[in-house]
């Protein structure tokens, strides 16, 4: 909460599970860019330059965060989600590692 706000945090958030999403063949490439489009619209921020690593241990202080896994809100389409279990950290780190250079799904 130094450099962000929450609405900054959350923002970057909703676009790294689009991101995700996409990766796991959740939602289309159409769906993240309409939802990049409506964040810019309220000039929040869709490129992330912090650590990916950073990143993926305050993934792992979070609420979403239980027995040891993370639990992630997955878009399926705008207004459509999905809550997914067990997403392999490997799979996690990778999307977060691109994610970090640029938020643009």
């Amino acid at each position: 909460y130094k450099n962000l706000s929450h609405g900054q945090a959350v923002s970057l958030g909703m676009l790294y599970a689009a991101k995700l999403s996409l990766s796991l063949g959740k939602c289309s490439g159409e769906q993240g860019d309409e939802l990049t489009n409506l964040i810019r619209l309220f000039s929040l921020p869709t490129h992330c330059r912090f650590n990916y690593l950073t990143l993926y241990k305050a993934m792992c202080y979070d609420k979403k965060f239980i027995s040891g896994k993370i639990r992630m809100v997955l878009m399926k389409s705008i207004g459509k989600v999905e809550v997914v279990d067990g997403i392999p950290v490997e799979v996690i780190k990778k999307v977060l590692r691109s994610f970090s250079v640029s938020a643009k799904v």
